[in-house]
């Protein structure tokens, strides 16, 4: 019973005690679709959500969207900016940026106009 729950069993190993021994779990296409840019999009029908990991909260991540385009600088032990696009124009007026335990999540909004002007996305 202890296998099936927590994929492991203990055996008695003598006299110093038991021995843990762990199964390896088989993962099948299970991979998140990150791209080369190491920005991971969830598409949805009026937005996108891109979520970024390993982001420290030493310096505020700064989010930039011109057009099509994203640019998202972070903190991981040094100053990165990573750059992606995306498949429309945001609105400006509600997209947004999280950053909790090391994932920075950003919301675009799907917009009616084509902007040409940059901007930066506000942080919550």
């Amino acid at each position: 019973m202890i296998e099936q729950f927590f994929g492991s069993s203990a055996m008695p190993n003598g006299n110093e005690g038991f021995e843990l021994r762990v199964n390896q779990m088989q993962q099948k296409d299970q991979a998140p679709r990150v791209d080369e840019s190491g920005i991971e999009k969830i598409e949805f029908d009026d937005s996108i959500l891109l979520l970024v990991d390993r982001v420290e909260d030493i310096v505020a991540p700064i989010v930039r969207v011109k057009g099509m385009n994203v640019a998202i600088e972070i903190w991981r032990g040094k100053s990165i900016t990573l750059v992606d696009d995306i498949p429309f124009n945001a609105d400006p007026e509600n997209s947004f940026v999280s950053l909790k335990n090391g994932v920075l999540e950003v919301t675009l909004k799907r917009g009616a106009m084509p902007s040409t002007e940059e901007w930066y996305v506000p942080m919550l």
